[in-house]
């Protein structure tokens, strides 16, 4: 490995972290012509070596184990390592000296955009006197856990690059007015967040989709389905594989990525190799543990449970993963024909759950005018200062080509609103007519005339705009496409792939969401069901 790495440029420079939930120093590096290795010249990046001592160890090994039977389809997942070096490296044009590198794939490399997500897996993300972990440290790191998605679901999202707008928009520092460490709140604001919803937010494609055209190019909704289908695939064959390898392993602090190129769709022809524009990986190797079949046998029988224990914290967590990702696919990718849009009106808070301030329900038929706001409740139409609330929405559906999945699909332009209930009346009172609502809609579609919007039964896909601080007149100007598809039993043939079968209904998919909105009673009740689906005690 040394050898390889002594064909790298001498000139780094400092670049942004790979992931942007880590703390390392990364820097660029370039591969010197002629190199020994069909790479491009930007295909590794180079992680310091001080943060990323226990990463190495756990790679070396890796390549010592990973002709022996059940690592392999696992080590498939991992980044790819070039080994490590010592390199002259610069920060913004001034030199640092040299430092010790690792070098590791460059998920950059080659996109125009790449959005990605790091997914720290497991209930708990650190263990007392575990790699150099104090117990205060750990105590520290599994109070976050308790407070985060962790606790819930089995993982949290960490880091979130090349976020859309409608995300960025929400703005944790700027929405509670605590000033500085922006940083720390975005990131808590991600850590909270359920599967369901940041999902939403990843396979939101919009930006991308200025000016296209739709016989040639690949919509954002086609791309979106290409995308989450790869994904499904990569993440059944990660589980299966986690299933093959064979001890326990404490894995801890470590994640999984999802990402793909998000600035520009492709051409309509590339959609059957998507595969080659989205990533999945396992990474981050700092706090885990590789152990071999012989060395796990080696251990005491307290250290033999507690691989098993956080061995299965870990597959658990990814098979959590897995499910979310297919019921993201079967809500927005299985029907052929949506009956109503309903439109929610909510108001953004920082510290606390959303506040709904009012909905519309609309027939889904090519429309264009104004439609009354509803109370939360339902029961009278929504005024502000004695003036009946109402949104403005434009309605459209477009066909799409012949050799499309989808048959075609529901364009929602929602303008704005006339006005709605300041929702922040009661910050900084000394200020009040500074402070109004934060508003931004979420949007979804139903397959029923009849469904209940609040159900968390039924498939209801769900996109959300941008957040307008701080008016209580918001114009959002933004464009939501919904698609119906052609044959909803060819797309349901991707989900038994990823292990569905008789052992529960497709139906029940839509049940297993544990949220904030869920009951104790139904988070027991989703949770016992997720876990038998699994086969898991």
């Amino acid at each position: 490995n040394a050898a390889e790495t002594k064909t790298l440029v001498l000139s780094p420079h400092l670049h942004n972290p790979t992931v942007s939930g880590g703390t390392a120093a990364f820097y660029t590096v370039a591969l010197a012509e002629p190199h020994p290795v069909s790479k491009s010249t930007g295909h590794y990046i180079a992680k310091d070596l001080s943060h990323a001592v226990d990463e190495v160890d756990f790679y070396e090994k890796a390549e010592k184990l990973k002709d022996r039977e059940g690592f392999k389809q696992v080590f498939d997942f991992l980044f790819e390592y070039l080994g490590a070096c010592r390199l002259a490296c610069e920060n913004n044009g001034k030199a640092v000296g040299e430092l010790d590198l690792v070098m590791l794939q460059n998920l950059f490399d080659g996109n125009k955009k790449l959005r990605l997500l790091d997914i720290k897996v497991g209930t708990w993300t650190a263990d007392a006197n575990w790699k150099g972990k104090s117990s205060f440290a750990a105590f520290r790191n599994n109070t976050v856990d308790k407070l985060t998605n962790s606790s819930i679901e089995g993982y949290r999202l960490e880091g979130f690059d090349g976020m859309p707008e409608n995300l960025k928009s929400k703005n944790p520092t700027e929405e509670s007015g605590l000033k500085g460490k922006e940083k720390k709140h975005k990131r808590m604001q991600l850590q909270s967040m359920p599967a369901y919803n940041w999902l939403s937010y990843f396979l939101d494609i919009r930006e991308a989709a200025v000016s296209f055209d739709r016989t040639t190019t690949a919509s954002p909704s086609e791309y979106a389905e290409a995308i989450l289908c790869t994904l499904i695939k990569r993440m059944t064959a990660l589980v299966q594989a986690f299933q093959s390898i064979p001890a326990p392993q404490k894995w801890i602090g470590s994640s999984i990525a999802f990402g793909f190129d998000c600035g520009l769709l492709p051409p309509r022809s590339e959609l059957d190799s998507i595969s080659e524009r989205s990533a999945c990986y396992i990474f981050d190797w700092g706090r885990s543990e590789l152990l071999s079949k012989e060395e796990f046998e080696a251990l005491s029988g307290d250290d033999k449970e507690d691989r098993v224990a956080f061995w299965k914290y870990y597959t658990t967590g990814a098979k959590r993963l897995l499910f979310e990702l297919c019921r993201a696919y079967y809500q927005r990718y299985t029907t052929s024909k949506w009956e109503t849009v309903c439109i929610e009106i909510l108001d953004y808070d920082a510290v606390s759950s959303d506040d709904p301030i009012g909905y519309t329900m609309i027939p889904l038929q090519e429309t264009s005018g104004t439609f009354p706001i509803m109370q939360p409740d339902g029961k009278k139409q929504l005024k502000s200062k004695g003036e009946e609330c109402s949104i403005k929405v434009n309605i459209t559906k477009t066909q799409y080509p012949a050799d499309s999945k989808l048959a075609s699909g529901w364009e929602i332009e929602v303008i704005g609103v006339n006005r709605i209930p300041n929702m922040d009346w009661s910050k900084n009172l000394l200020s009040f007519s500074k402070n109004k609502s934060d508003a931004f809609v979420s949007i979804s579609v139903l397959s029923s005339t009849s469904a209940d919007r609040k159900s968390k039964v039924g498939k209801k896909p769900v996109m959300r705009s941008r957040v307008i601080m701080d008016d209580n007149h918001p114009q959002w100007c933004e464009k939501f496409e919904f698609a119906e598809v052609k044959n909803p039993s060819e797309m349901l043939e991707l989900l038994s792939i990823a292990g569905l079968s008789t052992v529960v209904t497709l139906e029940q998919l839509d049940g297993w969401c544990l949220n904030e909105e869920a009951s104790d009673d139904e988070a027991l009740a989703q949770s016992v069901a997720f876990l038998q689906y699994f086969g898991i005690n």
